[in-house]
């Protein structure tokens, strides 16, 4: 009969690399004659005779087939798994057209700066690649004309760049965070790889939103609405107008 021991023995023997000659199967979810299941363990014989071994060790009742040890991940691109996760989000109306937009935005920006590559190849030595680089990016980076036409890289050797504001970087990684989420859930990556993204708020920042770009400011004031003086209340004209030419911020 072979004891526990000798079991044991083999597996220390296998963990300081000495590979003895037994040849061993690992088995998922041996579920014993008591009642109770062993999710994971590895045996010494040949298939032929694994069986009977596992029952005169374990007084095993029932074992699940050994289980391969090789990803079988699938190997879709960064940018077929962002497309899928948008798809799914708004056929489920779990996001307005606005946050669709915003989140898809992001995600767009995340494949910009780390490639449109296998999904499953993201881990933690490419997303910790990639979050020091973002961190030092400018808002609105595919708007304004002075970062328009470079790549990335381009933009990150400027002068006098401008990060975004703390919880528009925040805003951004929790995006990225949601898609690993799903992307663990639906067999695209074997675990969520953007769960450390996350940077803490900037306790001393009067207002951490991103001020307006001169585009966006073109866009507002230069809309039908305030061309026509189409508002319901007077002060909802004069109160942007006031706070463009003194500088002031309103809440």
């Amino acid at each position: 009969m072979v004891e526990m021991d000798e079991v044991l023995a083999f597996l220390e023997a296998k963990k300081r690399g000495e590979n003895p000659s037994q040849s061993w199967t690992q088995l998922k979810n041996v579920k014993l004659k008591d009642g109770t299941t062993i999710e994971e363990l590895t045996i010494d014989d040949s298939p032929e005779l694994e069986a009977k071994l596992v029952e005169k060790v374990f007084g095993v009742d029932e074992v699940s087939p050994p289980v391969s040890q090789s990803s079988n991940f699938q190997k879709t691109l960064l940018s077929e798994v962002i497309e899928k996760f948008c798809e799914e989000r708004k056929s489920l109306k779990e996001w307005t057209e606005k946050s669709a937009i915003e989140n898809r935005a992001t995600l767009d920006f995340f494949k910009r700066i780390v490639g449109d590559e296998v999904f499953s190849a993201l881990k933690y030595e490419q997303l910790q690649d990639f979050k020091p680089k973002f961190l030092k990016l400018p808002a609105s980076i595919n708007k304004v004309k002075r970062y328009k036409d470079k790549t990335i890289e381009q933009v990150l050797q400027m002068d006098d760049v401008k990060p975004m504001a703390r919880n528009t970087q925040n805003k951004h990684l929790n995006r990225v965070h949601g898609l690993f989420l799903w992307a663990v859930k639906q067999g695209y990556t074997d675990q969520d790889y953007a769960s450390g993204l996350a940077i803490g708020k900037d306790k001393n920042a009067q207002d951490a939103r991103d001020p307006f770009t001169d585009e966006d400011l073109v866009k507002l004031f230069e809309s039908p609405k305030y061309q026509k003086h189409g508002f319901k209340h007077p002060y909802h004209y004069w109160v942007p107008l006031i706070g463009l030419y003194t500088g002031s911020a309103f809440k």
